[in-house]
């Protein structure tokens, strides 16, 4: 049943003067309401601080704007980005953009890959929705007497993230209740002690590997106290004349950016003088504050950097920087300076009034009334996706390694100090912490248990040390991965899900790793060889230069650069190991595949890895904190020769057909080229200089989507320049392809080796065995 009503101007003024401009009246199932003309000026959002998008979403809401129709629905949906990486990006500064952000709850669902969707070029859009709370009637209005407008405002996305709703309010005018206070305010210390006391009390998963337990760095700086306050160099082993330091000492760890050169630096001309005495006005701010920070919390010892590794000493920075991940991971805590892009920008600062104000922000405004946007304080995890996430610090490619192996991290950030362990994340609105969200999948006894079995367990109540319920460990995110990276234990004991699920989890590490930036590219390896060492102590699994050597070496080869860079000038690993390249990696079979769904059914293989080497100086090398100047491996499986065209880059062409642009199929589906790197200077990738270049395509495997669906994945090789050493050729790797199918060309389900290479042959594929260097 429709409401009845009558559209009079006159009346419609009379109306909306002599009710309070808040009221609102629900009509007819809910469904409609009420709703008066209000902030029909034209200089709305002049008091206010906020986007293009947001602007033109509240000048479309009639609930926010009222109606001269008086009618309005109770719920009203306005397109604001195509993406949340968008709203990140574009409406930093954004009142509004800002706090919707700031209410993040949760992640995706499991299940959900975004990063499955941008390979496709599927954007998640991101709506605004506007809504009531309740019904209210006239009378409640009038009688009553309500003073604030009873709605609702949230973000919507197709990616599953989860927002909390923020409340709406008009007024006469708002108190800014905002304090300004630096965050280095001796607060900050109170709740850095609560947040540490805690976690070494009551966090079993926060303390030291076993192995690491009594580890110490080679050099600390002692910093003294705050009535003997000193700054020198200490050598913590035990040597001739010098007495060393206890295995228990307990010390502090810095992260942060150089953002350039630091003046005050360890060198073998100042070694001496570093032993005696160090002066603290000549270090920059994020070291001043960080010793600050240590002996406030009682601590006499802390780990810098610059300071602790001999700089101009090559031998030196190579042996050190092989442990500075067991540096971070037996730290007492990490202090980050998550928010200073150098040295100079220090770990504190002083916040702006406004900005401390967590609970109004200002949207729009006319001459008699003001709109304001109020919410809670901001969400633990909002606080981490919106401070930590895009800080210059976290987009350091270091950083990356020194947050995920620390055990307790205190982030400073522009207007709030943040808390991690391995257990919980912590504000200073939320002190107490949240823990972290869980995964849909279970490891228990070190293996992979199924989805189903999984609940059964979770139903039954049997408990364990990585119970889905345990609830005290990270089990989504890359805390989760590495957790699970561990929990698996040997690879030469894992079953085949459980090998699916090791690659998948080392490069959902490696694609978060990958975007991080370096100054040198060739320390990709050293700066993530801590993670990897740990996985290694775990597994016992050969690391070659990124990959690792397990039954699951060729699917590993599959990765592909989310958005190819210019090619690397310097060596920093093999072709064929995602090191050798820039940017975001993400290992292509794998995308958006539910791994735990996976079985030996859904997969057939085409190419076999028949040896993979690297080396170091002449010598093999297999340890994850070796470096590595060559390598190479042996590969055999069908393969056949292709070109790539200008007019169409992204698919490879049969180069058998001379004069004519004829796509390489296999059936009826084109092979799609994804280069490794982008450099039009370069002849291994497609660009517009002719002669088109020739390519070797490898078949290497096929991973079944759907019952009707099935993906086919290879690698794009080409011929290396200068004889071939013996009488197998030399190839270097360019990039991969993909060839989607609707149809079980490859007969899976009960296809084997011989069979897909028999399809292969028809298709005049030929098996080649090739050593890619």
């Amino acid at each position: 049943m429709l409401p009845l009503y009558i559209r009079l101007p006159a009346l419609t003024r009379r109306f909306a003067t002599q009710v309070t401009p808040s009221a609102v009246y629900i009509c007819t199932l809910g469904t409609l309401a009420v709703r008066a003309p209000r902030f029909r000026n034209r200089d709305l959002f002049k008091h206010g601080n906020l986007c293009r998008r947001c602007q033109q979403a509240i000048g479309a809401s009639c609930i926010l704007r009222g109606s001269r129709t008086l009618v309005v629905r109770t719920t009203e949906r306005h397109f604001m980005y195509d993406s949340l990486d968008e709203m990140q990006t574009l409406g930093v500064g954004c009142h509004l953009c800002e706090a919707l952000l700031g209410q993040r709850t949760e992640d995706a669902a499991p299940g959900t890959s975004a990063a499955a969707a941008s390979w496709h070029g599927n954007r998640e859009r991101v709506y605004l929705k506007v809504e009531f709370t309740q019904a209210h009637s006239i009378v409640d209005h009038l009688i009553v007497g309500y003073k604030t407008t009873p709605l609702l405002l949230s973000l919507e996305t197709g990616s599953g993230a989860m927002f909390d709703k923020l409340q709406l309010s008009e007024s006469s005018h708002m108190d800014l209740r905002g304090t300004s206070l630096s965050t280095g305010h001796f607060t900050t210390i109170f709740n850095m002690e609560d947040w540490i006391k805690a976690c070494s009390k009551q966090h079993k998963n926060c303390c030291p590997p076993n192995q690491d337990a009594d580890f110490l760095p080679s050099r600390l700086l002692y910093v003294g106290d705050l009535i003997r306050p000193c700054l020198r160099l200490v050598e913590t082993a035990r040597r001739p004349g010098t007495a060393g330091l206890p295995s228990q000492t307990e010390y502090i760890a810095l992260s942060h950016c150089w953002g350039g050169a630091i003046a005050c630096r360890l060198l073998t001309t100042n070694y001496a003088s570093y032993i005696n005495d160090i002066d603290k006005r000549a270090l920059p701010a994020n070291f001043q504050d960080a010793i600050s920070l240590t002996r406030n919390l009682g601590l006499v010892f802390i780990w810098i950097d610059s300071l602790c590794i001999i700089q101009d000493s090559p031998s030196d920075w190579v042996r050190e920087s092989a442990m500075m991940g067991k540096v971070f991971a037996s730290a007492y805590c990490v202090v980050a300076a998550t928010a200073s892009a150098n040295s100079a920008g220090g770990c504190f600062r002083t916040r702006d009034p406004k900005s401390t104000d967590a609970n109004s922000r200002l949207l729009m405004s006319s001459s008699q009334l003001r709109c304001y946007v109020t919410s809670s304080n901001p969400s633990v995890r909002s606080l981490f996706h919106t401070r930590v996430n895009p800080a210059p610090l976290t987009k350091r490619a270091w950083a990356f390694q020194e947050r995920l192996l620390s055990r307790r991290m205190v982030h400073f950030c522009e207007d709030a100090v943040l808390f991690e362990c391995n257990t919980i994340q912590a504000s200073e609105f939320n002190r107490a912490g949240i823990r972290y969200e869980k995964e849909h999948y279970t490891v228990r006894y070190g293996k992979v248990v199924p989805w189903i079995e999984s609940k059964l367990l979770q139903l039954s109540g049997i408990g364990g040390d990585h119970e889905l319920d345990d609830g005290t460990r990270a089990r989504r995110g890359i805390r989760g991965a590495l957790d699970v990276l561990q929990a698996l234990g040997r690879t030469t004991e894992h079953t085949f899900t459980e090998q699916i699920e090791f690659c998948k989890r080392w490069f959902d590490i490696v694609s978060a790793y990958s975007e991080g930036a370096l100054t040198r590219p060739t320390d990709k390896l050293v700066a993530l060889a801590g993670v990897a060492e740990l996985v290694q102590d775990q597994t016992g699994a050969p690391y070659l230069a990124g990959l690792w050597e397990t039954e699951t070496l060729a699917l590993q080869l599959l990765w592909a650069v989310r958005v190819p860079l210019q090619k690397q000038p310097l060596y920093c690993a093999p072709s064929w190991a995602w090191p050798s390249v820039s940017g975001r990696i993400e290992l292509l079979p794998l995308i958006g595949v539910d791994t735990s769904a996976i079985d030996q059914k859904s997969i057939a293989a085409g190419a076999e890895v028949e040896e993979a080497h690297v080396f170091y100086e002449g010598k093999p090398v297999s340890v994850a904190r070796s470096l590595v100047d060559d390598g190479n491996l042996l590969i055999s499986g069908p393969a056949i020769t292709v070109s790539a065209s200008k007019d169409n880059p992204s698919v490879l062409y049969d180069s058998r057909v001379f004069g004519r642009n004829m796509p390489m199929k296999i059936g009826r589906t084109s092979l799609h080229f994804l280069p490794d790197y982008n450099d039009p200077e370069d002849g291994s990738v497609a660009h517009k200089r002719q002669p088109q270049p020739q390519f070797l395509a490898m078949y290497v495997v096929t991973i079944r989507r759907s019952k009707h669906v099935h993906v086919d994945h290879g690698l794009v090789l080409q011929r290396r320049a200068g004889p071939s050493s013996g009488a197998i050729p030399s190839y270097q790797r360019v990039g991969v392809w993909y060839a989607i199918s609707t149809t079980a060309t490859l007969g899976l389900g009960s296809a084997t080796r011989r069979i897909v290479r028999r399809g292969l042959t028809i298709l005049r594929w030929r098996e080649q065995i090739v050593r890619v260097y």
